[in-house]
C-alpha cells in the first residue's frame, strides 16, 4: 500500500483474495472492516504511527497466524480480530490501554498473551471462546466489563498479590477456571467478580475482606462458602442464581440485602448472624434444597420479614416463643391479624397474588408461597398493605415474546431464554444460541413490557395480559353493549306496540 493513499473506504479489501499486506505509509489510517473475512490473508504489516486499530478491521480472516501491532496504538476496537481462528501470536504495544468487545473473541489457536503495563480496560466478552489458558491482569487495569472471559479456555487468572482491591468482573465467564487465588492483601470482593465461573469450586477468603460485591458469585460453582470475621456488609443478590449449598455468616453482619439467595435451589443449610433483624425481599425465593436455616435470636431481636421474602420455602422455624414475629411474606399483602391461644399451636399461612375476602376472613394468595410454622402460647401473625403489582403479561410467556421480537428484528430465532430479575425491579431476559451463548439481553419493566436490549436500543413487548387499562376498557365496552342491547329491546317493543 503506497505511502500517497491517505482515505480507505469501508470494508475496502473485506472478502478479497489478499494473502499479504506492506503499509509503506507511517500514518496510513485503517477503515473500518478493511480486511474482513479475507480468509487467504495471512501476513499485515501495519503503518508505523497508526494510532487505533478500527473495528472488525481483522474479523473472519481465518488464514492469519500472527501480527504485530504498533507501539503507536493505544487502543484495540470491538471485534478486531474476532473469528481468527489460525491466530497464534500476537505482539501487543506499550502503549495500549484498552480492548474492546469480542477484540480476540474465537481465537481458538491464541494460547497465550502478555498485556502490556499501563492497560486501563478490557470490555464485555474481549477473550469469549479463545484459546487462551493463562493470563495475568497488570495493575493498572480498573475496569473489566461483564463476561470479559466467557466461554474462554481460561484457567489461571493472576493478579497482584499485592492488590487491595480489584476490578468488577474481574474473572467474570471464565467458565474453566477451577481454581483461583487472590490477592493476600485484598480488603472485598467486587461486583459480579465470579460470576458465570461454573467450574469453580471453592474459594478461599482473607481475613482482610470487609465486604461482598453485587452479585458476586452469580452462576459460579462455589459449593461451600464460610465469610471471614471481618465481613460486615454483603450487597444486593450476592448469592443469587449461585450453586451455593453451605453458607454460613459471621455474626458483624448486622443487615441482609435484597435478593441475597434468590433462586439458589442448590442451597441446604445457612447460619445467618444473631444479629440478624430482618429477612430482606426475596432474601430465599426459590431455595427448594432449603432445609437447615439457622436463626440464634436474643430476646432483644425482633424478626421481620418484608414485602416480597422468601423467609422459608421448606422446612420450618420452631421456637418463636416469647418473640415478635412479623410475617410480610411474598406478593400481594392485605391487613390480617389473628390470634390463638394454645398451650402449643402451629399456625401456616400461604400467600399469593389473588385476594378473596369473607365476612369470617381475609385470604392473600401468590405464585410464590411462603409457609411458617410457628411455635407459642400466643402467636400473633401481623401483615403490611401494599399495592397490588400488574405483570403485562403472564411471566411464563416473556420468554416467547421476547424471542418473538428479537426475530421480527433480527430474522434470527433464539434457542432458548432465561428471566432473571434484578434488584432494582426491572427483569433481564437473556436470549441464548444453540451454543448457549448469549446474543441478546432485554431489560424490562414487568409492568408494562417496555425496557431497551444489550445495544441500548428501546424494546416494547406486546402486553398480552390482562393489565388494569385493559380491564377497564373491557369494562366500559362490555356495559355499552349492555345498554345498546337495553335500547334495542325497549325500541323493538315500542315499535310493535305502535304497530298494533
Amino acid at each position: 500500500m503506497p505511502s500517497t493513499v491517505k482515505n480507505l473506504d469501508k470494508y475496502a479489501f473485506a472478502r478479497s483474495a489478499l494473502e499479504t499486506v506492506v503499509f509503506e505509509g507511517e500514518n496510513t489510517p485503517l477503515s473500518y472492516g478493511i480486511f474482513s473475512e479475507d480468509t487467504a490473508l495471512k501476513s499485515v504489516k501495519l503503518p508505523s504511527e497508526l494510532a487505533v486499530v478500527p473495528c472488525s478491521s481483522f474479523k473472519g480472516c481465518k488464514s492469519l497466524v500472527s501480527i504485530d501491532i504498533p507501539d503507536s496504538v493505544t487502543y484495540l476496537d470491538s471485534e478486531v480480530f474476532n473469528d481468527c481462528t489460525s491466530l497464534a501470536e500476537v505482539k501487543m504495544p506499550a502503549s495500549l490501554n484498552g480492548i474492546s468487545y469480542n477484540t480476540f473473541a474465537n481465537c481458538s489457536a491464541l494460547k497465550s498473551l502478555e498485556l502490556p503495563e499501563g492497560l486501563l480496560a478490557i470490555s464485555n466478552s474481549a477473550f469469549e471462546a479463545s484459546g487462551i489458558k493463562e493470563l495475568r491482569i497488570p495493575d493498572s487495569v480498573n475496569n473489566i466489563s461483564e463476561n470479559a472471559f466467557r466461554g474462554s479456555n481460561i484457567e489461571v487468572i493472576t493478579y497482584s498479590d499485592e492488590l487491595t482491591e480489584l476490578p468488577g468482573n474481574a474473572y467474570s465467564g471464565a467458565s474453566n477456571m477451577k481454581t483461583v487465588k487472590l490477592p493476600s492483601k485484598l480488603t472485598a470482593i467486587p461486583d459480579r467478580v465470579f460470576a458465570g465461573c461454573s467450574s469453580l469450586e471453592t474459594v478461599e477468603l482473607s481475613d482482610n475482606i470487609k465486604s461482598i460485591g453485587i452479585s458476586a458469585f452469580s452462576e459460579s460453582g462455589v459449593k461451600e462458602l464460610k465469610l471471614p470475621s471481618s465481613v460486615d456488609k454483603i450487597k444486593e443478590s450476592a448469592f443469587a442464581f449461585s450453586n451455593l449449598e453451605y453458607v454460613e455468616i459471621d455474626d458483624n453482619v448486622t443487615t441482609l440485602p435484597y435478593g441475597l439467595f434468590n433462586n439458589a435451589i442448590k442451597l441446604r443449610s445457612v447460619k445467618l448472624p444473631s444479629a440478624c433483624k430482618n429477612i430482606p425481599p426475596k432474601g430465599f425465593t426459590n431455595c427448594t434444597s432449603l432445609d437447615d436455616l439457622t436463626l440464634i435470636i436474643t430476646p432483644e431481636t425482633k424478626i421481620t420479614c418484608k414485602n416480597g421474602s422468601g423467609f422459608i420455602t421448606k422446612g420450618e422455624v420452631n421456637d418463636f416463643s416469647g418473640y415478635d414475629y412479623d410475617l410480610s411474606g411474598n406478593g400481594t399483602i392485605v391487613t390480617t391479624t389473628s390470634s390463638v391461644t394454645e398451650s402449643t399451636t402451629t399456625t401456616t399461612e400461604t400467600i399469593t397474588s389473588t385476594t378473596e375476602t369473607t365476612e369470617n376472613s381475609t385470604t392473600t394468595s401468590t405464585e410464590e408461597t411462603t409457609t411458617a410454622a410457628l411455635s407459642s402460647e400466643t402467636t400473633t401473625v401481623t401483615t403490611e398493605k401494599t399495592e397490588n403489582l400488574q405483570f403485562f403479561a403472564p411471566i411464563s410467556k416473556w420468554g416467547t415474546l421476547a424471542s418473538d421480537d428479537y426475530k421480527a428484528k433480527n430474522d434470527t430465532v433464539p434457542a432458548a431464554t432465561k428471566i432473571k430479575d434484578n434488584f432494582d425491579g426491572t427483569y433481564s431476559i437473556f436470549l441464548s444460541d444453540e451454543k448457549g451463548n448469549v446474543i441478546d439481553v432485554y431489560t424490562i419493566d414487568p409492568s408494562n413490557g417496555k425496557g431497551k436490549n444489550s445495544a441500548g436500543e428501546i424494546v416494547e413487548l406486546p402486553q398480552t395480559g390482562n393489565n388494569s387499562i385493559t380491564n377497564i376498557l373491557i369494562t366500559i365496552v362490555s356495559f355499552m353493549l349492555i345498554i345498546l342491547g337495553f335500547s334495542a329491546v325497549k325500541l323493538s317493543g315500542f315499535k310493535r306496540r305502535r304497530k298494533n
